[in-house]
């Protein structure tokens, strides 16, 4: 007796999917994947990013006794644009000066740059997923909030209904490699909006507050 077709197609996709998700991985080897809170984010699968969404080597999320952790926020100059090798970053230089300063101490620079991040991006990032990793220290490296033709980055959000199911989505790793093999994230930077900053002055410096305060908070 045959299988219905409903019953074939599910078996199709039980077995198949596995295989599809590690095909569109490998075509698509994005960096970073829409995010329905952050716009986007590193992709912890991406070349060369670590669990966190980091381009940097994965480590514990529990930090050792006398560790040391300082985390790097920015977007494309502290990521490491235009540089020839990632270890020429100015927190690569950093972690290694430290190292030989104190070579009794575990040191960490973490890198969690994004690039094309704002300031808001860097704020909400840090609430939802660094501060969890016990930093004792905040770099914050920015060159501005991008003031082009764009919508401020609160209005390009999916409504607040819609969130819990994109996350939910973002649970697939079928949906992220579909969506990353079509869409490249900083592209909507260019929509046609009215004229002005991704984030408003007065809310890029509350943003830098909040980051320094959230950090000082830990002691």
């Amino acid at each position: 007796r045959r299988l219905p077709a409903p019953a074939l197609a599910a078996l199709f996709l039980l077995l198949a999917g596995p295989f599809l998700e590690w095909t569109l991985r490998q075509c698509a080897r994005a960096q970073t994947r829409p995010s329905p809170t952050l716009i986007w984010e590193l992709d912890p699968k991406g070349p060369g990013n670590n669990r966190w969404g980091m381009r940097y080597p994965d480590f514990p999320a529990e930090p050792e006794p006398s560790e040391f952790r300082a985390l790097v926020l920015g977007d494309s100059s502290a990521w490491g644009d235009g540089l020839e090798r990632v270890d020429q970053r100015f927190s690569d230089l950093l972690e290694r000066r430290l190292r030989q300063a104190f070579p009794r101490r575990t040191v960490r620079v973490l890198n969690a740059a994004v690039p094309g991040y704002s300031t808001f991006q860097m704020a909400t990032a840090l609430q939802q997923k660094y501060l969890a990793l016990q930093p004792d220290c905040l770099l914050l490296a920015t060159n501005s909030d991008w003031p082009r033709e764009s919508l401020p980055d609160r209005e390009r959000l999916p409504a607040p209904w819609l969130r819990p199911v994109l996350a939910l989505l973002d649970t697939s790793e079928l949906y992220l490699c579909l969506v990353s093999s079509v869409l490249e994230p900083t592209s909507s930077l260019s929509e046609p909006g009215p004229s002005g900053p991704r984030v408003p002055e007065p809310e890029s410096q509350a943003n830098l507050e909040v980051m320094i305060r959230a950090v000082q908070a830990r002691g």
